[in-house]
């Protein structure tokens, strides 16, 4: 999901690509629209409207089939400004997950050195060696007639 202004074009997009317009910005913030697109209401209506098995489709004829609350617009930038809030809170925290990431990965590195290079010397095996089992999944065989 994006936002395109006229500094951005000309633009190429994919054919499957759906471009939304408000009609009248006084009853509809785009940002709000966006917010919307994202809740569990709208992903609802969606799964029912969906069509295929191997590729899902969905186009502008099913959208607009689909309802929405339209509420004030003064609550449209009250939800507005608490969802931009969390969006800030959730991108941070990528960025501190991707910070983490690195430091596991440095501290990896220097406890056990780089183990392409094995600078100290580690016995290497293979994994089979040194465990019983290797099997997909966690779970326990399904029993037959239960």
């Amino acid at each position: 999901m994006g936002f395109v202004d006229e500094s951005m074009l000309p633009l190429c997009m994919n054919t499957s690509t759906i471009r939304f317009k408000v009609l009248d910005d006084n009853k509809l913030r785009i940002r709000y629209f966006m917010y919307y697109l994202k809740s569990q209401h709208f992903k609802d209506q969606l799964f029912k409207q969906i069509t295929g098995s191997a590729q899902l489709n969905y186009g502008p004829s099913h959208l607009k089939k689909m309802i929405m609350p339209l509420i004030s617009l003064s609550k449209q930038d009250e939800i507005i400004a608490c969802m931009d809030k969390v969006q800030s809170v959730i991108e941070m925290r990528r960025q501190e997950l991707v910070k983490l990431d690195d430091l596991i990965k440095a501290r990896f590195v220097e406890m056990f050195g780089d183990p392409i290079m094995n600078p100290k010397g580690w016995e290497v095996v293979t994994i089979g060696d040194i465990v019983t089992e290797v099997k997909y999944g966690t779970s326990r065989p399904a029993v037959e007639g239960g």
